[in-house]
């Protein structure tokens, strides 16, 4: 009876071990699907924070080149309206100038015409005069 409860004793406990080391093996592979689970989660967080980055790096560089893209056309526009602004400015001068050009012939005009009138005059006064023989001169 001795042999028969040793044998038990002893089945008890290598059902025990057993029993341990199966809990025991449970918890490790317990352990190793926990620690892949967190390793990927990393992974996808990491790789998430590098998409973001990415993006906002393509946003910036977007904003950078349509702000580029902006000043390059206002440049353009600028330079077009410069010389709409410039051509005026010549035909405004252009303008000034014959103006005065002909202010000028229309002065010379009169200055011919009021040199030649005084000369008629002086002529005719001094035909007048001798007709009259000085009379009617104060």
């Amino acid at each position: 009876m001795i042999d028969a409860q040793a044998k038990r004793l002893a089945e008890m406990q290598n059902n025990e071990e057993a029993r341990v080391e199966g809990e025991v093996k449970k918890k490790e592979e317990n352990d190793e699907r926990k620690r892949l689970e967190k390793l990927e989660m990393m992974q996808r967080w990491e790789e998430d924070i590098q998409k973001s980055r990415q993006a906002q790096i393509q946003r910036k560089q977007n904003a950078r080149a349509k702000e580029k893209a902006e000043d390059a056309e206002t440049a353009k526009f600028l330079a077009e309206w410069c010389k709409v602004l410039d051509k005026q400015e010549q035909e405004e001068n252009r303008l000034k100038d014959e103006a005065a050009k002909k202010l000028a012939e229309d002065h010379s005009e009169l200055n011919r015409m009021a040199q030649g009138t005084v000369r008629i005059s002086a002529a005719q006064f001094l035909t007048h005069q001798s007709n009259n023989n000085g009379a009617g001169i104060c």
